[in-house]
C-alpha cells in the first residue's frame, strides 16, 4: 500500500467542485445523510427524472449537498450546506426496487466532507441563492449567483468546509480504487469528450482515475520522477513533494475526438519539462518525451 500522508488538501482543490443537489429527508423533519453508515459512503438517493444529471457526474468531480430543514427542534429553519461528495466510480445511478419512496435510484458516493452537527457548523453561506438549484437535480454550481463567477463560488464554499474534510475517506479512494484494479492487464479509460463549461468553455476531458493509477504503479516501483529530466519532487522538497508529479498525454489529448487511453500513453513529468513539452518548436511540432529528454542530456 502506498504511504498514508495523502490528505483532502493534496487530492481536491476548490476548482473540483462543479456541482450542487438539494437532498431532503422526511420533508425536512430529519438531517439527510447523516447515520452512522454514511460517515465515509453512501448511496446518493434520486427520482427517475433525476437520472441524467446524476450519470453526468465524474469521479473526482465534487457536489455541494445541501438541505432545507424546517422542523427540527432546536435548528433554525433554513438552508444548510452539509456534505461535498464524488462518485467512487464510473456507474451509473441504479434502481432499488426495494426502496418504497420515488427515489429509487441510487449512486454510491464517497464522503470528502461533513459539516459536523454536534459542533452546530452548518456552513450556511452567505450570498448565495439556492432557489434555482432547488429541485433536486444536480446542476452546475454557476447557479449559486449570478453575481459572482464560478471561481467566487467555489472559494466560498471552500472556506465554508474548511476544517471538515476526511482525509482517512480521500486516501482510501486513492489507493482502494486502483487496488481493485489488475494493474498487470491493460488498462483504458474514455477521455478527450467535448463537454462545455457553463456554456462559455469547451474543455477535453480527462480521466483522474487513470492518472492516479499510473502514479501508483509508479510510487509502488519507486521511481516517480521525471521521465525527461529525472528530477524527484520528494527527494527535493522532502514530504511537501511526496507522490507530487504532473502527468503528460504524450499523443496530446486535444488532438481527436473521444478515446480510450492507456497507462502507457502516459508519461510523468515535471513541470518545467510538462511546460516545454507543450510548446511547439520551430518546425511547427512538438517535442516527445525523447526529443526532449536527448536534449537535456547534452547540456
Amino acid at each position: 500500500m502506498i504511504n498514508n500522508k495523502i490528505n483532502s488538501q493534496m487530492l481536491f482543490k476548490s476548482s473540483d467542485l462543479l456541482w450542487v443537489k438539494n437532498v431532503k429527508r422526511d420533508n425536512g423533519t430529519d438531517w439527510a445523510y447523516y447515520e452512522n453508515s454514511t460517515e465515509q459512503r453512501f448511496k446518493l438517493n434520486f427520482s427517475r427524472t433525476q437520472i441524467k444529471q446524476a450519470n453526468l457526474v465524474k469521479p473526482g468531480e465534487l457536489i455541494l449537498l445541501f438541505q432545507k430543514v424546517d422542523k427540527v427542534a432546536g435548528v433554525s429553519p433554513r438552508t444548510y450546506l452539509t456534505h461535498l461528495v464524488t462518485p467512487i466510480d464510473y456507474s451509473e445511478a441504479t434502481e432499488n426496487t426495494l426502496l418504497t419512496h420515488d427515489f429509487k435510484w441510487e449512486r454510491e458516493v464517497a464522503v470528502i466532507a461533513k459539516a459536523s452537527l454536534d459542533k452546530k457548523i452548518f456552513t450556511q453561506a452567505n450570498n448565495l441563492s439556492f432557489f434555482k438549484p432547488n429541485w433536486g437535480k444536480v446542476c452546475s454550481i454557476s447557479l449559486l449567483s449570478e453575481n459572482k463567477s464560478i471561481e467566487e463560488i467555489q472559494n466560498e464554499v471552500w472556506r465554508l468546509f474548511n476544517g471538515q474534510f476526511n482525509n482517512s475517506v480521500l486516501t482510501a479512494i486513492d489507493i482502494d480504487e486502483g487496488e481493485k484494479l489488475n494493474l498487470d492487464s491493460e488498462i483504458s479509460f474514455l477521455e478527450g469528450k467535448e463537454r462545455e463549461a457553463f456554456r462559455k468553455h469547451v474543455w477535453r476531458e480527462r480521466s483522474p482515475a487513470i492518472i492516479n493509477i499510473c502514479k501508483k504503479r509508479a510510487m509502488e516501483k519507486g521511481n516517480l520522477h521525471c521521465e525527461c529530466c529525472d528530477f524527484d519532487f520528494n527527494h527535493f522538497y522532502g514530504s511537501i513533494g511526496f507522490s507530487f508529479i504532473e502527468c503528460h498525454h504524450r499523443l496530446p489529448i486535444a488532438n481527436g475526438g473521444e478515446r480510450k487511453t492507456r497507462i502507457e500513453d502516459l508519461a510523468l513529468v515535471c513541470a518545467n519539462c510538462h511546460r516545454m513539452l507543450h510548446r511547439k518548436k520551430d518546425d511547427g511540432k512538438y517535442h516527445t518525451i525523447e526529443s526532449l529528454k536527448l536534449i537535456i542530456s547534452k547540456d
